[in-house]
């Protein structure tokens, strides 16, 4: 019994890698070329993430006649990749409303807050004002996780990837399934583990 747990929690941990693992790749020339869109990638990335994080039941996350809402700092083409991938696609069973906010100062409640490179001098105040509330922080900047966004993307040797802050998530009050943890390189209170 606890051996086809083991396996089946095994399956589901490599089935994890390999769904992000095949998003993650991208090749440079393709940029150039216009058939690949970083940003396209990443807006599929964020609904990846959702499995394997859980709101509180506050939030609404399982009323599936509130719309799940990602709101992104500042002026960015990631707002229309996200709205192109979220024309038809749900989140949590939950239509998506994308939010574009100019200040950091105006973070409605949301979901997910994505904070692209542009807009990374708002990094520090955004996480101060909701570090304590269930709102998923999501950047791009060099060490965003160590600076206390729960999700920080980054390149390397030609790949999408992504770092954790689990002290981050524990101060939230959103709960992160050790799955995604596995998948990421973790980072615990500024320093790399």
């Amino acid at each position: 019994m606890i051996g086809d747990t083991i396996r089946r929690s095994k399956n589901i941990f490599l089935a994890v890698v390999a769904v992000l693992i095949s998003v993650a790749a991208y090749n440079p020339e393709d940029l150039q070329n216009k058939s690949y869109d970083e940003y396209s990638v990443k807006s599929v990335f964020l609904e990846r993430f959702t499995r394997f994080i859980e709101w509180p039941a506050s939030c609404g996350i399982d009323d599936h006649d509130k719309p799940f809402i990602i709101c992104v700092l500042g002026k960015t083409s990631f707002s229309s990749a996200l709205t192109d991938t979220y024309k038809q696609q749900k989140i949590r069973n939950k239509r998506v409303e994308i939010v574009v906010i100019s200040s950091s100062s105006e973070i409605p409640n949301c979901h997910i807050l994505f904070i692209p490179k542009a807009s990374t001098s708002e990094l520090p105040h955004a996480i101060r004002l909701i570090k304590d509330k269930p709102i998923l922080i999501v950047s791009e900047s060099e060490g965003g996780a160590s600076k206390g966004t729960h999700i920080n993307f980054f390149i390397e040797n030609q790949k999408i990837g992504f770092e954790i802050n689990n002290a981050s998530f524990r101060q939230s009050g959103l709960q992160i399934s050790s799955l995604l943890l596995k998948s990421a390189r973790v980072v615990n209170n500024g320093g790399q583990k």
